[in-house]
């Protein structure tokens, strides 16, 4: 039995999905196209390696978790609409009246990007596992990596501007 994971093993409580088979938890055909580090397994005996059912979200949070965690998606639309409209604002508005500069055409450009990373999801619907242990990563599923680097791009984005923003300038 040694290097095969069953599914739950050593997890008390209700089972949320049944699973009766056995996955390869020292697979390297997995490599490039799932996150095998993002496995949540333990060794429950020195020959017997337990893993929990992805996606680990149904066994670590209450029940409606999954019921509420899609409202930051449609929050991120209506900020979506807001930063476009605070962009066409910015063009549209002679410059005296907007006070438009580039740190605040910078810093809402990212938080249009940020948005953006939450919006994806909505439209695609992506599967978050690969298999039964092992989520996605941004080699398995496009809709995983476009919103991974928006997001990265959108928060860093946001904080090197807001630092710029408030950063005190030097006196002369």
């Amino acid at each position: 039995m040694s290097g095969t994971v069953p599914i739950g093993c050593g997890i008390s409580g209700n089972w949320r999905r049944s699973v009766s088979h056995q996955l390869d938890y020292h697979s390297t055909r997995l490599t490039y196209k799932a996150e095998i580090s993002a496995r949540f397994c333990s060794n429950a005996t020195t020959e017997l390696t337990c893993c929990l059912p992805c996606p680990i979200t149904h066994w670590v949070f209450a029940d409606k978790f999954d019921a509420h965690a899609p409202v930051a998606n449609y929050v991120s639309i209506a900020a979506f609409v807001c930063n476009v409209l605070l962009l066409l604002t910015f063009a549209v508005v002679p410059e005296e009246k907007s006070h438009r500069h580039y740190l605040s055409v910078s810093m809402t450009v990212s938080l249009l990007l940020l948005a953006l990373a939450f919006i994806i999801p909505l439209g695609t619907k992506p599967d978050l596992c690969y298999n039964d242990i092992t989520p996605h990563n941004m080699h398995s599923d496009m809709s995983c990596a476009w919103t991974g680097a928006l997001f990265l791009a959108g928060a860093m984005g946001v904080i090197v501007w807001s630092e710029l923003c408030y950063m005190p300038l030097p006196s002369s």
